[in-house]
């Protein structure tokens, strides 16, 4: 967003690099969508048959900000 950047690793094998990106933009459209909004980027999916978690970073937006919730 803007002119931030991260870099990290992501579990690739139950979604592939597309079903991220796809995943990215329908969170980033509910960020959009209100100015209260809570949403947040998957960033290591698992099948869902074999495990009980996702890893995400969460993201809250307070009117024009966004911000991320792994950050102190």
């Amino acid at each position: 967003m803007g002119g931030f950047s991260e870099f990290f690793r992501m579990r690739l094998g139950y979604w592939d690099a597309a079903a991220y990106r796809r995943s990215w933009c329908r969170a980033v459209t509910v960020l959009d969508s209100d100015p209260g909004a809570t949403s947040c980027l998957v960033t290591s999916m698992y099948d869902p048959a074999s495990a009980n978690f996702v890893l995400c970073w969460p993201l809250y937006r307070s009117g024009d900000a966004v911000y991320d919730g792994t950050r102190p």
